[in-house]
């Protein structure tokens, strides 16, 4: 279940660096 919490993560982080 972290994972999947990591993965949500890096991908919001991906939009908010965009």
């Amino acid at each position: 279940m972290k994972n999947i919490i990591r993965n949500s993560w890096i991908k919001l982080s991906k939009h908010f660096l965009k």
